[in-house]
């Protein structure tokens, strides 16, 4: 056991100087480490605080990651819902878009079509009043010969 704890505490010690990828660890370092605690934790967005500051305290080291911790995880949980806000809104934007434009197309379609049937019904008018006029012409000439 006194070997173990030994290794520990040689690889806690290191690992306290460490600004992040030359971490050591020794057998059972994680067991080990639930038991005693204090586990020096690096943090990516504090590396330049990792070799300045030596806290004795574990105690309060602790309360500082935790505050922290908790700081980061807020912050990534509100960058989350804003993400989520955001991409819900383009997604409504999107579909409403998509509304819009099937409602167009539609209106277009219909428009078209309606064209289409005012132009055949202008077509037929033309015709019969051709043909009104043609019968009347013929009536009033057969009327002047008689």
């Amino acid at each position: 056991m006194k070997y173990l704890i030994d290794r520990y505490k040689i690889a806690k010690d290191w690992n306290r100087n460490q600004s992040g990828g030359h971490r050591r660890e020794s057998p059972f370092y994680d067991t080990i480490d639930q038991v005693l605690g204090c586990r020096d934790i690096v943090r990516l967005q504090h590396v330049a605080d990792v070799g300045s500051s030596k806290l004795n305290d574990c105690a309060s080291d602790e309360s500082e990651h935790e505050e922290s911790t908790a700081e980061t995880m807020q912050e990534k949980r509100s960058e989350r819902k804003k993400s989520r806000k955001r991409a819900r809104a383009d997604s409504e934007e999107r579909e409403l878009l998509a509304n819009v434009f099937k409602g167009t197309k539609e209106q277009q379609e219909s428009m078209s079509r309606f064209m289409d049937n005012y132009t055949k019904a202008q077509e037929q008018q033309t015709e019969t009043v051709n043909a009104l006029v043609g019968a009347l012409m013929t009536f009033l000439q057969s009327s002047k010969k008689d």
